[in-house]
């Protein structure tokens, strides 16, 4: 995608992007069993996604229980009861479906089965005996606000918005009243910034007119005594993320449940989305991406409805998004606990696929926590690995440093992802070489530093702005370990024997004709890859150790 001030798609495409990027799809799998909580699992739990999967926890953070099997789950609501969950499952073509879990027998199944429509967005009526969802209808090209009863049965569409190729506006997260007389919901349009944005709207539960309820407004939750909203606002204008289009950070707020006299109860440049009410009216569960303000930062956090009491409630990676607190649940939601959770950060980053020549610097780095982990392919046989180190483990953000990335990739890479091919570039600008405790590091420019481990090219992503943060990338470099073994000393750079070859033979001329230009005149190539050669041979020379890779025509 293109970063903002790009020309924007047409209207069409931003609305499927925008239903595509309702739920975040892991890895696809086949769909198993779910395992059983006991007692239909922990009271007054909290639902929410993590990893892909549906979960329960306590509303202190603690017992939780993974409560579906497959990937690509999310969007959670509990049945009036406690005893049902509906759920959205996303296959890995962005298909989406409404599918239901019973607690007690730990198996699901899909609700409104339907071959050229996709549905989202579930939310059960107060009776538990309808639910209110988003169907993508593909037939009739249209975002429909339906009503039906759980067998399909009684269904009524309370407002529909066209689909392709007439895409204006999305409709979504449907709340019903706790009366069950009437349902909010966001409707998101593009204005003429390419900025998404989103207003709240409330009809009748049997049809009718709908009314405006707020602008600037997103997923809305009624409180238990129906007396209040709770929602996320954009109005603040407190931060944003750009693609193709832009999408404004939005804040948490409690408004009348006529629209009236809204109050803000949180106040920081993340993104706090999708609230949810405790049973008792106390309390409100939210995610937010505020420990790490970027795309896959999102963790749960609940707070007090008059705004105070923050607690941090999920730590790790992958992020946590979708929180619904049980209604049903008799338990007191407010303990008094404020601040950030006690539990150590759980990561569950697969990385199957990575071969022992792989290195990384564990699940967790410091204060930051491997988040994302791909296997690729460097041509048909030279494995590359890309690992990303961009979650907070902490619950001030500021107690982290900037994220990084590695991308590891053979010395023999001849795609392109190698950084050593620009030694003998002459159309490449200043190289920078140094040798620190046996390992040998090469820079290309700002945030783009690389250590030879073995025959592996490690390049690392990261600031470098600052001194400060230049060695952090070194001390980095230096904590590499194989996947699967415990820290080791790393083993001696071993560079391409032709470029050993290159850089040794320049390293001799220019010793005998003490002359960058004369050096370039002799070997017949330019200045700058004298320049280049010599850097490398600088820092080579104050290595115990270098060995010779011989890497195969391809």
């Amino acid at each position: 995608m293109r970063e903002r001030g790009a020309r924007s798609r047409p209207v069409v495409a931003v609305v499927l992007v925008a239903a595509a990027a309702v739920q975040v799809v892991a890895c696809r799998s086949r769909e198993q069993p779910a395992p059983r909580p006991a007692a239909a699992g922990p009271s007054g739990a909290i639902a929410f996604s993590f990893g892909g999967r549906i979960h329960l926890m306590r509303p202190d953070g603690s017992g939780r229980v993974r409560v579906t099997g497959g990937d690509g789950h999310g969007d959670p609501a509990w049945s009036p009861d406690g005893a049902t969950l509906a759920y959205v499952r996303t296959a890995r073509s962005l298909r989406s479906s409404i599918h239901v879990v019973d607690l007690a027998g730990g198996r699901s199944r899909p609700l409104f089965p339907a071959e050229r429509a996709q549905t989202r967005d579930p939310a059960w009526s107060p009776d538990g005996t309808r639910i209110a969802f988003v169907r993508d209808d593909r037939t009739a090209e249209e975002h429909q606000l339906v009503v039906a009863e759980l067998d399909g049965g009684g269904e009524r569409v309370l407002r529909r918005e066209p689909g392709e190729p007439e895409a204006r506006a999305l409709v979504g997260e449907p709340a019903w009243s706790p009366d069950g007389t009437r349902i909010a919901y966001t409707v998101t349009t593009l204005d003429r910034r390419h900025h998404f944005r989103p207003s709240l709207h409330v009809v009748d539960a049997e049809g009718g007119e709908p009314r405006l309820l707020a602008s600037d407004a997103a997923d809305p939750a009624w409180s238990p005594d129906g007396g209040r909203i709770a929602f996320s606002s954009v109005r603040d204008r407190n931060g944003e993320r750009c693609w193709d289009q832009c999408t404004y950070h939005g804040e948490l707020y409690v408004m009348d449940a006529n629209g009236g006299d809204p109050a803000r109860l949180t106040r920081n440049r993340g993104d706090d989305r999708s609230p949810s009410w405790s049973s008792d009216g106390r309390r409100i569960v939210f995610a937010s991406d505020r420990n790490r303000p970027q795309p896959g930062g999102l963790e749960i956090y609940s707070i007090r409805a008059d705004g105070s009491c923050l607690t941090w409630l999920t730590n790790g990676s992958p992020e946590s998004r979708d929180p619904a607190w049980r209604g049903a649940s008799p338990t007191a939601s407010d303990r008094g606990r404020c601040g950030p959770t006690r539990g150590r950060p759980l990561v569950e980053v697969a990385t199957r696929g990575m071969r022992r020549s792989a290195y990384w610097l564990g699940e967790r780095h410091g204060n930051l926590l491997l988040d994302a982990a791909e296997v690729g392919r460097d041509g048909r046989s030279l494995p590359t690995y890309f690992l990303s180190y961009d979650d907070c483990a902490r619950y001030d953000p500021r107690a982290c440093p900037s994220g990084m990335q590695l991308q590891q990739v053979s010395v023999c890479s001849r795609s392109g992802q190698s950084t050593l091919p620009v030694v003998d570039d002459p159309d490449y600008g200043p190289l920078h070489a140094f040798a620190s405790r046996g390992a040998v590091f090469v820079d290309i420019g700002p945030g783009d530093r690389s250590v030879i481990v073995g025959a592996a090219h490690v390049r690392m992503f990261g600031n470098t702005h600052t001194r400060r943060a230049r060695r952090r990338l070194v001390q980095a470099a230096l904590a590499l370990r194989r996947v699967g073994r415990p820290a080791a000393p790393l083993p001696a750079p071993a560079l391409p024997r032709a470029l050993l070859k290159r850089v040794r033979g320049t390293e001799r001329a220019h010793g005998r004709r003490r002359s960058i230009g004369a050096t370039a005149r002799a070997l017949g190539i330019a200045r700058v890859v004298v320049r280049h050669r010599l850097e490398l041979a600088r820092a080579l020379r104050s290595l115990p150790r270098v060995l010779a890779v011989d890497c195969a025509r391809r």
